[in-house]
């Protein structure tokens, strides 16, 4: 739900903000695909889950290493895999640009 901010900076005289802070229900990555590719990257990459972020400013996380969503919807995100040197496992995570992530 949506909950007003306040700010003081002497801790008796608050001044309120304009906008509102918003709470959602966390987000939960429940799978990717394809769950392997080549290091060259460039590919995309379907994130599954629920309460997934949608709109502007989704990315997703490779390790981290970020990349903007492609398109993002309230079940899945799609993004570019990035490159990286050499063969490893990372975790996906996905987000908004400065904000909260689900992994």
């Amino acid at each position: 739900g949506n909950v007003s901010v306040s700010v003081s900076n002497n801790g008796a005289e608050y001044g309120v903000s304009r906008s509102n802070f918003v709470y959602v229900r966390d987000a939960l990555v429940t799978g990717i695909m394809p769950m392997s590719g080549g290091i060259g990257g460039g590919y995309s990459v379907t994130v599954y889950g629920t309460n997934m972020p949608i709109g502007g400013g989704v990315v997703c996380f490779f390790g981290e290493t970020s990349e903007g969503a492609m398109r993002s919807s309230v079940g899945e995100t799609v993004c570019n895999a990035p490159a990286t040197e050499k063969e490893r496992s990372v975790s996906v995570r996905v987000g908004y640009r400065g904000g909260w992530l689900a992994s």
